[in-house]
């Protein structure tokens, strides 16, 4: 969980950086869009149990506080984390 570096992202993949920002430009896609795609879908998931505190998820998805986490999930869902977890309820 968390970012993980284009230039990990490409040893694993087994290519160079530079051939994967290819192939993900032919793909109309940045990496940078992939990560944050990710890390959107890991923390919607995680909001879903709510045994698990805001600042556990804050921290498993590499984020350096819950306010900066926070604020990053309200522009990705629109909604604050208490008010998507209160948005669970209904």
């Amino acid at each position: 969980m968390g970012r993980l570096p284009i230039t990990q992202a490409a040893i694993i993949l087994n290519m160079s950086v530079r051939t994967l920002q290819r192939r993900l430009a032919a793909e109309k896609v940045s990496y940078s869009a992939v990560i944050e795609e990710r890390i959107q879908s890991q923390a919607v998931d995680l909001m879903l149990d709510k045994t698990i505190p805001v600042t556990r998820i804050s921290s498993t998805l590499g984020y350096s506080d819950v306010a900066h986490f926070s604020r990053a999930f309200k522009r990705m869902t629109g909604l604050s984390p208490r008010a998507y977890r209160k948005s669970l309820e209904l």
